[in-house]
């Protein structure tokens, strides 16, 4: 269907009328279910040749935190530090039992005297699908699990994050927070606030026996040196003289070495709710009543084949609202007036779902973006992986992403390529800048636009008489050639982000 680009407005764009195809919809392109993969629900003899791929075939592990029952990949447990706890739980050979624990709900591992509201802040953290930690509380419970189980990475993200929040919050608790966790700079700045407090009294620094009376005289101490000297003295140098011994022993953010049994004990004042000691035993759960499962963080997972490798991944994150991809590939049932019920399909490597006509490095650009786990940089082929699958299975917000990460290397690229994917993803601004720039460019052949990301010579057609028309009115192209356009009518208008 060819679309009005250029209708009339002048003599000298009268010639450009009708000139580009509307060859791209006007919204995210639909596609066909055979395109894009065929479901088939017939158990399948596992092929020797298939294999399991590195990062994304899950593991899945199932803690008790309370009366609660989380399930969830085991595999980023298997990167904490290596005097963690957890490597080393993992490693030992399965038991003699038929169902080892960690493996069904009726042998989970408990995690003995961690508070259920921690482990979920120190799960935000480490698998932030959904959503990151946020609040304060959510980070002081990653932050407490992540030294308590050497997690340097989670522990670094949670100080970070919390620097900026203890700005506004009492001194006197920050300075107690960065005893317990061993922070030094938090340690030097809530002294610092504490010293330049001028009715800073005796009975704030005692307020429920929080601090010793060694600590306390050197506030005071540090107080009255700068109040004796005035001026000639920083107060940033005398708190680091005084304390210089403390500071120097508490370790960088990362570090999580220096902290000692007698600093996982509870804070004395403010926060109740530090009551944990963290030590995970591994036991079978008994009673007549079972936990129930968390409502969020008990993952169900699936199997998919993809190119003879096998995916297991975490499936709710694939039946997000208004995507396809649940309907497509057979993991609702929709039974006759009853809501929809979960599928058998994808179960284990026996009834994988193979994904037909989706390439593996595709597949893994897309999980990159649906299963953010720590990956900071996203290379053009992940980026057009994650477009292309989100597009199909309407992924809205990776869609709206992936765009907005491609397009400062869409624009620096080729103006060929910027229509070719502008057109196949129905991307507006990639559509026009590459228009623009290809009847702006000085010299332009036709084979130019032909490799190597091939235009359809309608398109090239109507490029190069665009050129023509503005070459031939004796007027040297503007910085924007389609100006007097109505761009209602135009073909790039239409389209949507």
């Amino acid at each position: 269907m060819i679309l009005e680009l250029f209708p009339a407005r002048s003599r000298r764009y009268n010639s450009l009328a009708h000139m580009m195809d509307n060859s791209a919809p006007t919204h995210a392109p639909e596609t066909e279910r055979s395109d894009i993969g065929t479901v088939d629900t017939t158990p399948l003899a596992s092929d020797d040749s298939w294999v399991k791929h590195e990062k994304y075939y899950f593991e899945m592990v199932i803690f008790q935190v309370e009366d609660t029952l989380f399930r969830v990949p085991k595999n980023s447990f298997l990167k904490a530090d290596p005097d963690s706890i957890f490597p080393t739980m993992f490693s030992l050979p399965p038991s003699d039992e038929m169902i080892s624990e960690g493996e069904h709900d009726s042998h989970p591992i408990v995690l003995e005297g961690v508070p259920k509201a921690y482990f979920e802040g120190f799960l935000l953290v480490m698998y932030p699908f959904k959503r990151t930690a946020v609040t304060f509380e959510e980070w002081i419970g990653a932050l407490d699990l992540a030294t308590m189980w050497s997690f340097s990475e989670i522990r670094g993200k949670a100080i970070s994050a919390l620097t900026d929040m203890l700005v506004e919050r009492d001194p006197l608790q920050n300075l107690l927070l960065a005893r317990k966790y061993q922070v030094r700079s938090w340690l030097k700045e809530s002294i610092l606030r504490l010293v330049k407090n001028q009715a800073l009294e005796l009975r704030t620094l005692q307020r429920g026996g929080s601090l010793d009376w060694e600590t306390i005289a050197r506030i005071f101490a540090v107080q009255a040196r700068l109040m004796r000297r005035g001026s000639l003295l920083k107060p940033e140098i005398e708190v680091e003289r005084m304390f210089y011994g403390e500071l120097r022993e508490m370790s960088e953010p990362q570090d999580v070495s220096h902290r000692s049994a007698a600093q996982c004990q509870p804070l004395p004042v403010a926060y109740p709710e530090y009551t944990t000691t963290g030590q995970v035993a591994v036991a079978p759960s008994e009673g007549t009543t079972g936990p129930s499962r968390h409502s969020i963080y008990y993952m169900e997972d699936i199997t998919t084949l993809v190119a003879g490798t096998l995916f297991r991944i975490p499936k709710g994150e694939l039946l997000q609202p208004g995507a396809t991809f649940g309907e497509i590939y057979g993991l609702l049932q929709e039974m006759e007036g009853q809501p929809q019920l979960p599928s058998s399909n994808g179960l284990g490597v026996r009834c994988p779902i193979t994904l037909e006509g989706v390439s593996e490095e595709y597949f893994v650009g897309f999980l990159d973006a649906l299963y953010p786990l720590g990956k900071s940089s996203t290379s053009f082929a992940d980026g057009i992986g994650a477009l292309d699958l989100a597009t199909r299975w309407k992924f809205d917000g990776i869609r709206a992403k992936s765009i907005a990460t491609l397009t400062p290397v869409i624009q620096n690229g080729s103006p060929t390529q910027s229509v070719v994917l502008g057109k196949k993803y129905s991307v507006k601004e990639w559509l026009f800048d590459g228009y623009l720039r290809l009847v702006n460019q000085p010299s332009l052949n036709y084979p130019d636009l032909r490799h190597p990301f091939e235009l359809d010579w309608q398109c090239i057609t109507k490029i190069l008489q665009i050129r023509y028309t503005i070459l031939s009115s004796e007027r040297r192209p503007s910085n924007n050639p389609f100006e007097n356009t109505n761009f209602a009518d135009v073909e790039v208008s239409r389209f949507t982000r």
